[in-house]
């Protein structure tokens, strides 16, 4: 293993050099349909020597983060890179995904589309003349960097025709020796007896595998091995175009992922509120819940569960801040920043630890973005949807919009004015036993059983919402008509699909 992977300064010539090199050897042998990338500046259709320099992105995508961030109103979050991102940029207070679990939400909003992406299978082996995200913006002159979950999975040692990734959206796969690095790090730490790891709870008597593992350094995270590839991709890519990097995390993906540091930062538990269950709740119809036998845990276990969780969210703000502070570090400029998660989080909402549901722990997302030329500091109220990431990106970087329509549509006019444009009417999801829609403060969702539930929210000014859908409103005869007309908004928008054809996918 060259040993400049683990060099912590990026700058020196031989080590640029170095990185240079290690990246031409993660080139992806199969080119973008009208792209050659190994054109020279002045052969390229669009950029030249002479063009202004364009803008570039940096999108991460975050696994299984719910909008438990300091800068959603959380308190108990210990999230300070984030927050100073969302400092510079626009916090959205209404994003929601498409999908309920991560295949059918990455391929919604890596597509921009909503249908035809119901269930988990590999999306880019069966529908390999989709326009993704990446591939526009390589077909356009970017150069495209793809390290750890974005697509979907990472490949490991897997041949990249076998990986849940468009195979010709990336110029750069960073992610297909990630785990050379971790692994690395991990034996010389044994070597040192430092490379043991701690679980995080023995969930055995709950049925449940380990909640997670506490590791005694970050560098023994995958996630900071995929960290490292970025820093090593923003000294080193092609000065002479723009390049659209995407960087996913998948430390708050179960089992959770963090260090003996952090896990000591959220030793206080007392800090946590748990979501203790009302009495007579709404009952919900079957299908509704993952775990339809909800697991009440005792409340040390809980607590220890949430610990967990928020440390993991730690972990990954770390990442996070590496991999921003070193934009700096390699003079990159002019870029745009972009983090969200593919879908949210239960923390022991009805009893449920995981996603797989249609409600507001699941469907609610963070998302921020930072434009270096607009709003820093601001919160958008308006309504967007994962899918927008698509057309927004292409709208920002003033290329055209695809050919092939996308369902999506672009919430540019909330980054330029956050305080002053308006979001989307709604917001739209289906999976399992049912359908949704949610608007400004109110969530309906349909079931394939004929049953319907209504739920009010009441968004605070700092981004949290203390209504967590326990009881629905469907029987109070005053809200009839919202029914009937967010009834209406299901129907036009999925017109293909019946309820019972949506109920058994993703």
């Amino acid at each position: 293993t060259n040993p400049t992977f683990f060099l912590p300064q990026y700058r020196s010539p031989g080590m640029a050099a170095n990185v240079r090199q290690l990246i031409a050897s993660w080139h992806v042998e199969e080119p973008a349909a009208e792209h050659n990338h190994s054109m020279k500046p002045s052969e390229h259709p669009r950029l030249t020597t002479t063009t202004p320099r364009l803008l570039s992105f940096l999108f991460f995508v975050i696994d299984d983060l719910a909008t438990r961030l300091g800068c959603y109103g959380d308190a108990a979050a210990i999230t300070p890179h984030i927050d100073r991102l969302a400092q510079r940029g626009v916090v959205f207070d209404r994003a929601y995904t498409q999908g309920s679990v991560c295949t059918p939400s990455r391929t919604s909003f890596m597509t921009g589309l909503r249908r035809g992406t119901k269930g988990n299978g590999n999306y880019w082996k069966s529908h390999p003349q989709t326009m993704t995200l990446g591939r526009y913006f390589r077909q356009h002159g970017y150069q495209t960097f793809l390290v750890g979950k974005i697509d979907h999975d990472h490949c490991g040692g897997r041949p990249p025709h076998t990986c849940f990734i468009d195979p010709k959206a990336w110029d750069v796969r960073g992610d297909l020796d990630v785990d050379n690095i971790r692994h690395a790090h991990r034996k010389n730490s044994t070597k040192n007896g430092a490379g043991s790891r701690k679980m995080i709870a023995d969930d055995t008597k709950y049925g449940l595998p380990p909640l997670g593992s506490i590791t005694p350094r970050a560098e023994l995270l995958r996630d900071w091995a995929v960290a490292e590839r970025a820093i090593h991709f923003l000294h080193a890519h092609d000065t002479w175009r723009p390049f659209f990097a995407a960087v996913g995390f998948t430390g708050t993906h179960m089992p959770l992922q963090t260090t003996e540091e952090l896990w000591a930062a959220h030793s206080d538990v007392s800090r946590f509120t748990l979501q203790t269950t009302p009495p007579n709740v709404t009952q919900l119809p079957k299908g509704s819940l993952v775990r339809e036998r909800p697991l009440f845990l005792n409340n040390e276990d809980t607590r220890t569960g949430y610990r967990g969780y928020y440390a993991a969210i730690s972990a990954v703000d770390e990442q996070v801040g590496r991999v921003v502070d070193q934009m700096q570090e390699a003079d990159v400029q002019r870029t745009v920043l972009t983090l969200h998660a593919d879908h949210g989080f239960h923390l022991d909402w009805h009893g449920q630890w995981g996603k797989h549901s249609l409600f507001e722990g699941t469907m609610r997302v963070p998302l921020i973005v930072s434009h270096p030329l607009h709003a820093h500091g601001d919160r958008a109220a308006g309504i967007v949807e994962l899918l927008d990431l698509f057309p927004t990106l292409v709208d920002v970087a003033a290329l055209p919009m695809p050919n092939e329509p996308l369902d999506g549509a672009s919430f540019l006019p909330l980054i330029e004015k956050p305080l002053q444009a308006q979001g989307k009417a709604g917001a739209f999801c289906y999976w399992g036993n049912g359908r949704t829609v949610r608007t400004l403060d109110w969530r309906l969702i349909e079931r394939s059983d004929g049953t319907h539930e209504l739920y009010e929210h009441d968004l605070q000014s700092d981004g949290s919402d203390p209504a967590l859908e326990w009881y629905s409103l469907t029987d109070n005869a005053t809200q009839r008509s919202r029914v009937e007309a967010m009834h209406t908004m299901l129907v036009s928008t999925f017109k293909k699909e019946t309820v019972k054809e949506i109920c058994c996918h993703g």
